[in-house]
């Protein structure tokens, strides 16, 4: 499936409200979203929310050989899918799309050749056995600012994994403990890189902080900017037709040390709280927690769903007592939460015909909206005769 092609309106209505300071969400120019954080049953699983946007990251690890440059290291790789569940135009399967690729390369650069991890750490055997860790990252729902969102998880999904503890002989055998035997070991970070996104408006002049999608579609250029808690600049990526002034590369590197300490503090109190959860045994169940309510129907907000079921009303014919008291063939009938006493009219079958076009009106009056079928209920009299007493039931 094609992507809808924007038209003229909608091109001109997003450059004129950002060259007056106003974007399509009610937010300014500089505010990003609200950001959420969700860790899965499985160490290294995390969910990232950025708005409407939304990636899931999964760390995992096997044993593989060293490289032959590097033979005390082991080796991180990334591999990002986006498919038709991100967005309608995306398509399963190679060749991959350019911004999938886009993305990956960045994450690479900003992962790997920030030596934000530790590589050596890795290492089990020099020049025979490593680890090798895998960061598959898998977008769920693309509403814009998808490089923000998979590297905020990537990272997290980095803090929260830990690996099998490992023991070596000393005659070039190891041993890998399961979990019962020895607890598992974290991975060693050095630092936090932070990948921040401005999209650029007017020739390069306006930076606007966490674009959305359509806010992306109608940018002139993309400047991707990774940084640490520490204000260093691991990797810069600029995109687009539009040329931009050495100062508003400086103003945005500002901003985006500031956004990354931010995020950097968030992550590291959500791994706090998961890690005290995890001591009590008190593991998450799935991702239930990223679903957003508001999106739901009233019925599923914790309310039980009770199924009601309505009786037909019955109506009789009744005969009021001409005495206060009732005989033994008076029956009571409960309408409405109601109780009449009355007397059932015995009904021949020569009268039944001849009363039937009278009746007809005040059954169509007394009937719900689900009218009940007639019934009728035969009684044999107690004397001798072989007629039949038809009681009516409307």
């Amino acid at each position: 499936m094609r992507e809808t092609i924007l038209s003229n309106n909608e091109k001109s209505f997003v450059e004129k409200s950002i060259l007056e300071g106003l974007r399509v969400d009610k937010r300014n120019l500089n505010e990003f979203r609200n950001l959420g954080l969700f860790f899965g049953q499985d160490v290294g699983s995390v969910i990232c929310t950025l708005g409407a946007t939304k990636v899931f990251a999964q760390v995992s690890c096997e044993l593989s050989s060293p490289r032959t440059s590097r033979p005390n290291e082991g080796t991180i790789f990334i591999n990002v899918e986006m498919g038709p569940m991100a967005a309608p135009h995306l398509e399963v399967g190679f060749p991959l799309s350019d911004s999938c690729i886009q993305i990956n390369r960045i994450l690479e650069r900003t992962l790997r050749e920030s030596r934000c991890v530790d590589l050596e750490s890795l290492c089990i055997i020099a020049e025979e056995k490593v680890w090798n860790l895998r960061v598959d990252i898998a977008v769920l729902n693309h509403e814009g600012n998808v490089m923000d969102c998979s590297c905020i998880a990537a990272v997290a999904a980095l803090a929260h994994f830990k690996r099998p503890d490992v023991t070596t002989t000393g005659d070039g055998e190891f041993i890998i403990h399961s979990p019962a035997e020895k607890d598992l070991v974290p991975i060693v970070l050095h630092h936090y890189p932070i990948c921040v996104t401005y999209a650029l408006f007017d020739d390069g002049k306006i930076p606007v902080a966490d674009p959305t999608a359509l806010e992306e579609r109608v940018s002139e250029a993309s400047l991707v900017l990774a940084v640490n808690s520490y204000k260093e600049l691991c990797c810069m990526n600029l995109t687009g037709v539009s040329l931009t002034s050495p100062h508003l590369i400086l103003r945005c590197s500002e901003m985006a040390a500031e956004r990354s300490r931010r995020i950097v503090e968030f992550i590291k109190s959500i791994l706090e709280e998961d890690e005290a959860q995890r001591a009590k045994g008190n593991l998450p169940k799935g991702f239930a927690e990223s679903i957003a309510l508001s999106n739901l129907p009233s019925n599923f907000h914790n309310e039980e769903i009770v199924e009601k079921i309505e009786q037909p009303e019955i109506v009789g014919i009744a005969e009021s007592s001409s005495h206060g008291e009732t005989s033994d063939d008076e029956v009571k009938i409960i309408d409405d939460n109601t109780v009449t006493s009355g007397k059932w009219i015995e009904v021949t079958s020569e009268d039944e015909d001849s009363s039937s076009d009278e009746e007809m009106p005040e059954q169509t009056n007394t009937r719900t909206s689900q009218d009940a079928p007639k019934t009728e209920k035969k009684l044999h009299s107690n004397e001798s005769s072989e007629e039949e007493k038809t009681i009516v039931l409307k």
